[in-house]
């Protein structure tokens, strides 16, 4: 097959289920990414033959495409604050908003020196190694319940050379675990779709993304950010500060709950799309 034959092929193959410009798009990152051809090379070379390798990659990728896979997944790579991010199923797929909750903490401690930072649920690791490529002196400490998981984290940070402590935690079931050394921020983009609105999740996200990154029991849905709270009552310095991915839905209980476990300063921030998806709250607990 052809170079110019799989771009025609891959085209119809994929026509009416994503547009021309996005096919395009997916067509060239695939040469580029995964069958390792220069995109220059469907202008100057459209007649070059392909390996047997490469028009197995152009087939099974469409193939993943058709069925909605996330195109992050298809390339096993997702682009986040300037950096490219290995990804698989284990972990959710980066959004562009996380990134805003991470410019609130750098705004906000941009020149405090020696922190002490946990990133809560930490996927593919996006959140911990980039606040601690940001600033050396910060330590940063990531957890997650999974192991595949933070597999995944630990092999970007030796990628970016980020100094992130990976360790395993349930936040559900350990909520009350002590670290050795009072924190000063925690920051968490947490589960938070109520499981009964998964009728309302577009498939690409339903049928590939780890659920139990995506949805809370509809009867509590605010579990994560309460245990979380708990655990920060218990680790965060006086005056420490909590981060938080939310659902908008629920901003006022989310307000009342964190006033009720004796935070103070609660705040709440919109994303780049305007909408409320960021909170953050002092702690005025003493140990």
């Amino acid at each position: 097959m052809k170079l110019i034959e799989a771009h025609s092929w891959f085209k119809i193959e994929l026509k009416g289920i994503y547009t021309p410009r996005e096919i395009d798009y997916y067509f060239k990152n695939i040469m580029s990414h995964l069958a390792y051809i220069d995109r220059i090379c469907l202008a100057l070379e459209p007649d070059r033959e392909l390996n047997y390798y490469q028009s197995h990659i152009f087939k099974h990728t469409a193939k993943q495409l058709k069925e909605y896979m996330p195109f992050q997944y298809v390339l096993g790579v997702c682009d986040f604050m300037d950096r490219t991010f290995l990804v698989n199923q284990n972990v959710l797929i980066p959004r562009p908003e996380t990134q805003d909750l991470i410019q609130w903490i750098y705004t906000d401690y941009h020149s405090h020196k020696g922190l002490r930072i946990i990133d809560i649920g930490t996927g593919c690791g996006c959140i911990a190694i980039s606040l601690a490529l940001n600033d050396s002196t910060w330590t940063i400490q990531a957890c997650d319940k999974f192991q595949k998981v933070l597999d995944n984290a630990s092999i970007n940070a030796q990628v970016f050379g980020a100094e992130v402590d990976f360790f395993l935690l349930d936040i559900i079931k350990s909520y009350k675990f002590k670290v050795q050394t009072p924190l000063d921020i925690i920051v968490s983009n947490p589960p938070y779709i109520p499981d009964n609105q998964q009728k309302d999740i577009l498939p690409n996200v339903l049928n590939w993304e780890p659920h139990s990154s995506l949805f809370v029991p509809k009867d509590h849905p605010l579990i994560f950010i309460k245990k979380i709270a708990v655990f920060g009552n218990i680790n965060l310095k006086p005056y420490g500060s909590l981060y938080f991915e939310i659902n908008p839905d629920f901003r006022d209980q989310i307000e009342q709950l964190l006033v009720d476990l004796g935070y103070i300063d609660v705040v709440f921030k919109k994303d780049r799309h305007g909408r409320v998806r960021m909170a953050k709250a002092i702690n005025h607990k003493q140990h």
